[in-house]
């Protein structure tokens, strides 16, 4: 079984080469949560695009689907994994057999929705499990978690544990008062969290940034905290054609507005990113992983 892993690996790295890479190679895996204060504002269609755009900008990239109530990560790339987040808990089975390639040298870890296992392991399972993550660790630049919309239990942990998180919501009252509900039991189990916003749907620049712009004013003036506007997405109909063609809008469509604007988030994000450096907590790694031995 280790000469399976090790060619499985060998592979894995082989393919690794020839995706475009920045000059630059992070230390170690940089992880971001994104989240939302409720389902259907787009979340996982912004993490898998978002995703896209730091792989074709040369980082090696795996987005981690770890909504484990509705996992659809997949879906949105017409991809049939051969197996799932599930499976690593089975003897034997690497995380190089668990992850998909995807468009633009992404590649991804598909989740399985309802997966109770992951929170009953016995100690053996856990201690594979470990092994197999640290492998997932080495190979990243960045390990983009989209998890579960809302206050859950292991929404809240994967956040909390990650090295920055953003927040997707839209101009509607419901999504906005959700979100910065979240926002606010965020900062009271942590801090010093990295925060960041993304306003989706928004009708127009002036609705996106002016709703941005309002849900950071009122963090730092009620919990004095600071939340950065990382931009806005268009509401366009170019997001629907694609998830119909179960395609990312950013590959169907990369002279629509919505990637444009994408496009401009992301470069945002990797000009600060480069300025701080690799900075972070203690690691997403390490923290779920010192999670999941405490369980078991």
């Amino acid at each position: 079984m280790r000469d399976q892993a090790d060619s499985l690996r060998l592979r894995m790295q082989a393919t690794a080469e020839k995706v475009p890479r920045t000059s630059r190679k992070l230390l170690r895996a940089h992880t971001i949560a994104v989240t939302s204060g409720k389902g259907g504002v787009g979340k996982t269609n912004f993490t898998l695009n978002f995703s896209m755009q730091l792989a074709k900008s040369g980082y090696q990239t795996v987005v981690f689907d770890a909504d484990f109530g509705f996992a659809n990560m997949d879906v949105l790339m017409d991809m049939t994994p051969r197996r799932t987040l599930y499976d690593l808990l089975q003897p034997g089975v690497t995380v190089y057999d668990v992850m998909e390639r995807g468009p633009n040298g992404l590649y991804c870890v598909p989740g399985r929705s309802g997966v109770q296992e992951w929170m009953d392991l016995t100690p053996e399972q856990g201690e594979y499990l470990v092994a197999q993550l640290k492998e997932l660790q080495d190979f990243a630049d960045f390990i983009i978690v989209d998890t579960g919309a809302g206050l859950t239990k292991e929404s809240l942990s994967l956040i909390l544990a990650a090295d920055e998180a953003i927040l997707v919501t839209t101009p509607e009252p419901t999504a906005i008062t959700d979100g910065y509900a979240v926002i606010k039991y965020l900062f009271t189990q942590r801090d010093s969290l990295k925060l960041w916003t993304v306003i989706n749907r928004a009708a127009n620049r002036r609705e996106g940034e002016r709703t941005g712009q309002k849900m950071c004013f009122a963090v730092k003036q009620f919990l004095h905290r600071d939340v950065q506007l990382l931009g806005y997405l268009p509401d366009h109909v170019d997001v629907v054609r694609a998830v119909k063609r179960q395609r990312p809008f950013s590959e169907c469509f990369p002279n629509s507005p919505v990637t444009r604007r994408l496009e401009l988030m992301t470069k945002r994000y990797l000009a600060e990113f480069s300025e701080k450096g690799d900075e972070g907590n203690q690691g997403f790694m390490r923290y779920l992983l010192n999670a999941i031995r405490r369980r078991t």
